[in-house]
């Protein structure tokens, strides 16, 4: 007979994407392509879909509790959305970890995964003993302090879970910290690297951050906003969005490798294996198809439209605070607003300060260029219109925040999240908001 299961609560929203995406950031010695030794999973909407649980103790307590296992796995790990005849996502998920693991010609890559999941890492590894997949893993790390519930579990040599307590208490509380913590001292994190606990896994003496990859669906867990500021280098995305799961009707933020395209398997294994060519090092390319540019009338351009997320942004990272998203004009200390606007505007691989460029590049482009008869230019007119389930003001006052927001007329949103308004427009040095009118937009339109 069934069980009733609970979904473990996601304490960050989505930022939708259409599939894993990777990313290898600058750091000193890259261009000797140093390899990945390390893979960290996280767990909630990374491994699993979302993760649902019974209300049984002993699922939390004890090693080794299986009940209603293929019903569990069923709704934790199996997708709805990709179906292969004879193969099913878990046996997708197992090839996968298999292929991360093996390392032609050297030692096996190391997988771990490093969670916050309410509920502790004994109910992680008994749901990945139910789905068949513990076997990959050498430890399970849980940032969140559950009563009575230890923080860690390890694979022994004998292949024998064992609890432990790993040092979490001393690392400030960002996974890019433990993560660094991680490289620090390895045998603290993996008790099975100290003398005599067996060969698995692989030593990991003198572990580099940059060794590391981290796969999460959380996108502000690879940058630390701890007092060091502390980066993941080597960081993977995973995708969320929202859906009719099942018989448990509408779910919001869910996630999952593989969860909507068999792609995310080949894509991680790929960047795990070369992540130096994953830099994201992208031309822009300019094309006229409008009927006029094959005749002699060229008209003048009067209206400027950019996207945000990854056209403005390098990538965008919006603060948790709710408030950013409907106040406009929300910020917080000095220190906090350097770092979201270096988040997401300033680029590590070019010379100079980008958004002073992005800044000259935008008053260039509303100044116009074409003068007219008396030697006076003719403005264009600038706004953003973008697909953000954060909405319009969230988008300004990243803007404001970088000093771009007077360039631009008009923020428009498709894909917000209800509550929050999609539409915002300047008068004078004034921002007001406003609501799209729905009724105009085709059904399916994207930003």
């Amino acid at each position: 007979m069934a069980t009733t299961l609970d979904r473990t609560p996601s304490s960050h929203r989505r930022n939708a994407i259409d599939g894993v995406w990777c990313f290898e950031r600058q750091f000193d010695g890259q261009e000797k392509r140093p390899p990945v030794r390390l893979v960290l999973f996280d767990w909630d909407e990374t491994l699993t879909l979302s993760t649902f649980l019974p209300a049984d103790q002993d699922l939390r307590n004890r090693i080794g509790w299986c009940q209603w296992a293929e019903f569990i796995t069923l709704h934790n790990f199996e997708t709805p959305f990709v179906k292969t005849p004879g193969e099913t996502r878990v046996d997708k998920l197992k090839a996968f970890l298999s292929k991360l693991r093996d390392v032609d010609g050297g030692p096996n890559r190391t997988l771990a995964i490093l969670t916050r999941n309410n509920q502790g890492v004994i109910a992680c590894l008994n749901l990945l003993m139910m789905a068949g997949l513990d076997d990959n893993f050498e430890a399970i790390w849980c940032m969140a302090n559950v009563p009575s519930v230890p923080q860690g579990v390890y694979r022994h040599r004998d292949g024998k879970w064992l609890t432990f307590s790993p040092p979490l208490a001393t690392v400030y509380d960002h996974k890019a910290d433990v993560l660094h913590a991680i490289c620090r001292d390895p045998s603290a994190w993996l008790p099975q690297l100290a003398a005599g606990a067996g060969a698995r896994p692989p030593l990991l003496e003198g572990l580099r951050p940059e060794e590391v990859v981290l796969v999460d669906d959380v996108r502000t867990n690879f940058q630390s906003h701890g007092p060091d500021k502390l980066k993941v280098p080597r960081y993977c995305k995973v995708a969320r969005y929202d859906c009719y799961y099942r018989d448990m009707g509408f779910k919001a933020d869910m996630g999952g490798i593989g969860a909507r395209s068999d792609l995310d398997y080949e894509t991680l294994a790929d960047f795990v294996r070369q992540p130096w060519q994953y830099k994201g090092a992208h031309k822009i390319l300019c094309t006229d198809i409008s009927p006029a540019c094959a005749s002699d009338d060229k008209p003048r351009v009067d209206l400027v439209v950019l996207d945000f997320d990854e056209t403005l942004t390098l990538y965008t990272w919006m603060p948790p605070e709710e408030q950013f998203a409907r106040e406009i004009g929300f910020a917080a200390e000095e220190e906090w607003r350097e770092h979201y606007v270096s988040y997401n505007f300033h680029s590590p691989y070019v010379d100079g300060d980008r958004v002073a460029k992005l800044s000259r590049m935008l008053e260039e482009l509303a100044a116009g260029d074409e003068p007219e008869e008396d030697g006076r230019r003719v403005p264009r007119t600038l706004a953003v219109l973008a697909r953000n389930e954060s909405g319009a003001v969230a988008i300004l006052n990243l803007l404001l925040l970088a000093g771009l927001a007077q360039h631009f007329a008009a923020i428009w949103t498709l894909g917000t999240e209800k509550g929050f308004p999609d539409g915002v427009y300047r008068v004078g040095s004034t921002w007001r908001t406003f609501d799209l009118p729905k009724e105009a937009v085709a059904p399916g339109a994207d930003g």
